[in-house]
């Protein structure tokens, strides 16, 4: 019920997946818009679906979706009304958005499980030892507030508002010394070459990737950044796992088994392999009743919180600028998705 409820699901022409069309590049589905136009890092345009099933949705005729990295470019699209909605807007631009009176700023706590991703498969990073002191290296919280405007840490692969989530940050507290004395264990020095790639199109994942080559730095690990585009970044991180370090945010599911599925197993881009959490994330797929799930869920999670194939930084919090004239914008609830049908302009 979960997949047929979330934007991912979708009712396809039986013909073109026998003919293999090539749904991720020309989307056909049952949806409220149309793709009309994809320039790739650029900018994706909507256009209505005339023969959408409920009436008189969607309201508006198109939509059109710029992708701008510059800050600046969006806050002055938006003052001057060039831009009608910017869904993540950096805290320091909050000021000069609230002055316009044209504009208003709401805030809310997504949910969004960033992490720092840690490849398993590396022979350094497949000790235990290292992976703690990483996250006994970073503070959490001072990363949240600057980088990604505030939010609540984590201590496991959950969004701090999930029904599912429970806390472990209790396990791996910003403690210096002890990533000290851990790497120092583990026989890693500064001899030992990390790269952290980042997705250069995300601002606050760049600015979190600086925050935590600084941090690990002054424990004694030699990290070197390197910026790719959001394409490398999925070809190579993200399905070909070429990477030791990474910074990313994973999006909201409905259910928890979209969330977890396959982690345990090599199928995942950490390479964090755990016989017992892939099979108690697997029985919990199986298994009805929250409390009997949660159950499950709860010792798979506290395995990921041990074992840290990644460093969980928190869910960070969401602020969306829009004009005043724009009504009814609407992101959905735990995935975090956009959802324009009843969006309007006044």
């Amino acid at each position: 019920l979960a997949s047929l409820a979330s934007g991912w699901g979708a009712i396809l022409p039986k013909s073109l997946i026998d003919s293999g069309h090539d749904f991720a590049t020309s989307p056909v589905g049952t949806g409220p818009f149309k793709l009309k136009e994809w320039i790739r890092d650029s900018r994706i345009v909507l256009e209505k679906n005339n023969s959408y099933w409920m009436a008189g949705l969607p309201k508006l005729d198109t939509v059109i979706l710029n992708i701008i990295p510059e800050r600046a470019v969006q806050v002055q699209g938006l003052i001057s009304g060039q831009i009608d909605v910017s869904y993540i807007v950096d805290k320091d631009d909050v000021p000069l958005l609230k002055a316009s009176p044209d504009v208003q700023v709401k805030e809310s706590l997504t949910s969004l499980i960033m992490v720092m991703a840690i490849n398993c498969s590396n022979p350094v990073l497949k000790d235990l030892r290292v992976r703690q002191a990483i996250n006994h290296a970073i503070d959490k919280q001072k990363v949240l507030n600057i980088a990604y405007g505030g939010g609540k840490p984590i201590g496991t692969f959950m969004d701090y508002g999930n029904a599912y989530y429970k806390d472990f940050t209790a396990l791996y507290p910003f403690d210096p010394d002890k990533a000290r004395k851990l790497l120092a264990d583990a026989g890693v020095g500064k001899e030992t070459v990390f790269k952290l790639v980042l997705p250069q199109n995300y601002e606050q994942h760049v600015k979190a990737g600086e925050m935590y080559q600084d941090m690990l730095e002054k424990v004694g690990m030699n990290v070197q950044i390197k910026l790719v585009d959001w394409s490398t970044w999925i070809s190579d991180v993200y399905r070909g796992a070429k990477y030791d370090l990474t910074v990313i945010g994973h999006t909201g599911k409905l259910d928890p088994h979209a969330t977890l599925g396959r982690y345990g197993t090599a199928k995942r881009y950490v390479k964090w392999v755990n016989p017992r959490a892939a099979e108690l994330i697997s029985n919990a797929k199986k298994t009805s009743g929250f409390e009997n799930r949660k159950k499950l869920y709860d010792e798979a999670l506290e395995i990921m919180a041990t074992e840290v194939p990644f460093m969980y930084l928190g869910s960070s919090l969401r602020r969306v600028a829009f004009r005043k004239n724009v009504v009814e914008f609407r992101m959905t609830p735990k995935l975090d998705t956009f959802d324009f049908r009843w969006t309007d302009l006044k």
